[in-house]
This record gives structure tokens, C-alpha cells and sequence, in this order.
């Protein structure tokens, strides 16, 4: 009941219990770093609720980008990591992506975040129609979320088709493009794939 109050699995549990060469020390270390990482999180996110309620009241003013804090910020930090690591984007390319977006306000975001839904949809009813990803339609489609990138940083070939391959390796993309198709995530990179060489340098 203890490791179980403290969120171990149940196998690792099973583990615990019946094995004595089993690390209870290492699993607890470990556990308590896993904890210690969400309770940050979380508390980051209570933070940006509490600020958010009193800005609503008019009792502070809170900067625009504050709303945003704690939420999803590690997978960004993670997806820009991965960029840097693999060579296709400089972290001097990073940082000057989060300077042409520090002046934004809610409004640009939502609508950055509308104008990205609405291309994925178009992506879907491609896919409906059987459109083959080189084809000028489709290809137009990936020019338009080209643009979509660029507003942060100018993919070249390598960087673009590298953004690509960001969306394979982490399985959040791969979730968050089947909500709107089973398909559009695959098809979305050979689009992506395509524009690269037919487009950029």
C-alpha cells in the first residue's frame, strides 16, 4: 500500500515485494525524481492559475506570455533539444524564433493555433480524395505550412525535411495528428519530404 500510495506500478510493486535483488533504493531515487519533476510542473501550473485569476479580478496585471507558463512548455524545450542535437536546426536559430514571437498576445497565438487546425483539416480531406502528396494541391497545402514554421524560423532543405523527422521520432506528434486523421501524420511528412526537394535549398 505504500509504494501503491506512492504511484509505483503494480508490477514494479510485484517486483518490490518478491525479489530481493530487486534495487529498492534506485527504484525509490528514481521515483522521487520522477515526483519531484511533476510537482514542478504542477506547481508552475498553479502559479499561472492563481495569476490568472487575479488578473481577471484586476488585481495585477499579468504579461501575455505568463498565461502560457507551465503548460507544455517541457515538450517544446524537448522538441527544440532534439532539433539542436540532431544538427538541423542552431540554438541561435532557437532563440531567435522565441524573439520573433515575444511581442505576440493571445490573439496571435489563437489564431496561429486556428490557421494550423484549419491546414490540418484541408490535409484530411486530401487524404479523403485519395491526392497523392506530390501532387500541386497537396504540395500547396505543404508550402502553406511551410509558412506556418517560418513565422518562427526559414527552414532550409535540411532543417525543414529535419522537422520532419522531429514528427517521427516523438510519439506526441503521431497522437496529435490522428485526432484529426489516421493517416495524416505519414502523409503530412512525405508532403513535407516532397516540398523540401522540390522547394528549398
Amino acid at each position: 500500500m505504500f509504494y501503491r500510495e506512492l504511484g509505483f506500478a503494480l508490477l514494479d510493486i510485484q517486483r518490490i515485494v518478491s525479489s530481493d535483488s530487486f534495487n529498492k533504493l534506485k527504484a525509490l531515487q528514481s521515483h522521487k525524481r520522477l515526483l519531484q519533476n511533476g510537482f514542478e510542473r504542477q506547481k508552475k501550473l498553479l502559479e499561472t492559475v492563481d495569476k490568472t485569476i487575479a488578473n481577471l479580478r484586476g488585481e495585477i496585471k499579468m504579461r501575455t506570455e505568463e498565461l502560457y507558463y507551465g503548460f507544455d512548455s517541457e515538450k517544446q524545450k524537448s522538441y527544440e533539444k532534439y532539433l539542436v542535437y540532431i544538427g538541423k536546426v542552431s540554438q541561435d536559430t532557437i532563440e531567435q524564433g522565441r524573439k520573433n514571437v515575444k511581442h505576440w498576445k493571445a490573439a496571435d497565438w489563437d489564431k496561429f493555433k486556428s490557421d494550423g487546425e484549419q491546414l490540418n483539416k484541408e490535409f484530411v480531406i486530401a487524404i479523403e480524395k485519395n491526392l497523392d502528396p506530390a501532387s500541386e494541391v497537396v504540395q500547396k497545402l505543404a508550402r502553406r505550412h511551410y509558412a506556418l514554421i517560418a513565422v518562427f524560423w526559414t527552414p532550409t532543405r535540411e532543417s525543414y525535411v529535419g522537422f520532419g523527422e522531429l514528427y517521427k521520432e516523438h510519439p506526441g506528434f503521431a497522437e496529435f495528428f490522428s485526432n484529426f486523421h489516421p493517416k495524416l501524420f505519414d502523409f503530412l511528412v512525405k508532403a513535407m519530404q516532397i516540398f523540401s526537394v522540390n522547394e528549398l535549398s
